[in-house]
């Protein structure tokens, strides 16, 4: 393994000036990044009490319209109550009206039926009174026939006595049969008189017992008349009762339906209030969101590399360099470091969705696997997957940097759009040397930056849409690798950055 970039014996003034002034840049970007970050974080903590301040608004008005609707859900059970009770009063009335209606018209019936049989029974009584005459006048005629009988009976007793006394008288026998003839004549037609008398007379008691019957009925219906109408009374109590409690019935709805309206209106206001406030509240996050974007980039920054690309190639130097320090002694922790810096650079980059691993010495590895393929990012799990991989590799070799941007720019026809390089030393082994090479280090990494340059500008990025190369140099012993990376960043629209020894 040759050995790394010692420093020069001879120092030129316009390298001291490059750097003095490509250190004053990183210096002015750190501070201006620096202030920026604080700017962005004063603001993302003003953005999160806006965002707590209209969290809990929306929270109350939340517990507010949750209240107003449990009291809504609370009054409309109540009007479902009132409205049953409601149609329970007008089945009830409906009920006892048409039980009143029913009493008024049995009473109307029993009264017009009262009159009828009133009038019935005074006729009835006024047929008792003639019949009684009758039956009067029947039984005197009857008396005065079996008067008349006994009379016609003696009559003949005594005819029957004088005829036999007055048999002997000859010649008045046949006068005495005639008129013994007419007196039976007449008796018999007394006779069939008396039991005609007698047939209208049990006629006649026949009438009188049907009309005290009638009469009899009449009085009950009559004891009745009071008893039906206490019961139309009591309908009548029963039905002004049940207009009083529909009134009630009613205004109990209509206070109720005039409740919910209102609580209606008030949710309705509270509903609008609550997706205002959740519409602020979005936007408030995604400021919120911004601004931790910006914080997060303005943190993540290294110096002045701006953190960003979406197909991303992370380029490590593992050469035998990246686990020394101060020349050729051996530092443990430097690779550690490097691997830790690429993880944090990839966790960093919160637009990345694809990114692949390279990295490279005299020879090329892509631990991840995969190769010439796209591997798909997740911040959650690709930084520790990266870390994991260089940790298992032992940095051994030469720097062969045109290597490794050669398998780099291979994504390019795959949308690549950023480098990340990663290094300690100059390039010292690679294609662009003249024959012969020359022996002095500086010579020969001059020679292969240079012709590594030519071949990006010309071949490899050329072009206006050019891929992005930001460099990280790890405490590095020759300051010839600062001027270095800083100008090919500087070519291909990326920054550089160097990180101090620990």
């Amino acid at each position: 393994m040759r050995s790394h970039q010692r420093m020069p014996t001879v120092f030129s003034l316009s390298m001291l000036d490059v750097l003095c002034c490509g250190l004053g840049a990183v210096i002015f970007l750190m501070i201006l990044y620096s202030w920026d970050a604080r700017r962005q974080s004063h603001a993302l903590a003003a953005a999160r009490a806006r965002i707590e301040k209209t969290s809990e608004d929306l929270g109350a008005k939340e517990r507010s319209l949750a209240s107003i609707e449990d009291e809504l859900r609370a009054t409309r059970a109540a009007l479902v109550n009132a409205e049953a009770m409601l149609k329970r009063a007008q089945n009830e009335l409906a009920s006892a009206r048409q039980i009143n209606a029913e009493l008024a018209s049995k009473l109307g019936e029993a009264e017009v039926e009262l009159s009828r049989r009133a009038q019935r029974l005074v006729g009835a009584e006024a047929e008792r009174s003639r019949l009684e005459r009758a039956l009067a006048l029947k039984l005197e005629e009857q008396s005065a026939t079996q008067v008349e009988l006994a009379s016609v009976l003696q009559s003949l007793q005594r005819e029957r006595r004088q005829r036999a006394a007055a048999e002997e008288l000859a010649d008045l026998v046949p006068e005495l049969r005639n008129q013994l003839g007419a007196i039976e004549r007449r008796a018999r037609q007394m006779e069939i008189a008396a039991a005609e008398q007698r047939r209208t007379l049990m006629s006649l008691q026949e009438r009188l017992a049907a009309a005290e019957k009638e009469r009899g009925e009449l009085a009950l219906q009559a004891a009745d008349l009071p008893k039906l109408r206490e019961q139309l009374a009591t309908a009548s109590r029963r039905l002004q009762v049940l207009d009083a409690n529909l009134t009630t019935a009613e205004k109990a709805r209509s206070e109720a339906l005039a409740r919910a309206s209102a609580l209606e209106k008030q949710a309705d206001t509270a509903r609008e209030e609550v997706r205002i406030l959740r519409a602020q509240l979005s936007e408030k996050e995604a400021s919120a969101g911004d601004l931790k974007r910006k914080l997060v980039e303005a943190e993540g920054r290294f110096a002045g590399i701006d953190l960003s690309g979406k197909r991303v190639v992370l380029l490590v130097d593992m050469s035998g360099s990246m686990g020394l320090s101060q020349g050729d002694r051996a530092d443990p922790n430097k690779w550690p470091e490097v691997c830790r810096t690429v993880g944090q650079v990839l966790g960093s980059l919160n637009q990345a969705e694809q990114f692949q691993l390279i990295v490279f010495s005299d020879r090329l590895l892509q631990p991840l696997g995969r190769p010439g393929d796209w591997l798909v990012y997740d911040p959650n799990r690709s930084p520790k997957e990266v870390q994991d991989a260089l940790l298992q590799i032992k940095p051994t070799g030469d720097t062969n940097l045109y290597m490794g941007l050669e398998a780099a720019f291979r994504f390019k026809a795959q949308g690549l759009d950023t480098i990340y390089l990663f290094s300690d030393g100059l390039p010292n082994t690679g294609p662009g040397l003249p024959d012969p090479p020359p022996r002095d280090e500086t010579a020969l990494a001059n020679a292969l930056g240079k012709f590594l340059r030519d071949r990006l500008n010309n071949q490899w990025n050329a072009g206006a849409s050019k891929v992005r190369i930001h460099s990280i140099g790890f405490f590095y012993d020759s300051p010839n690798l600062g001027a270095f990376l800083w100008t090919l960043s500087r070519e291909n629209g990326g920054s550089f950055v160097g990180m101090n020894r620990p």
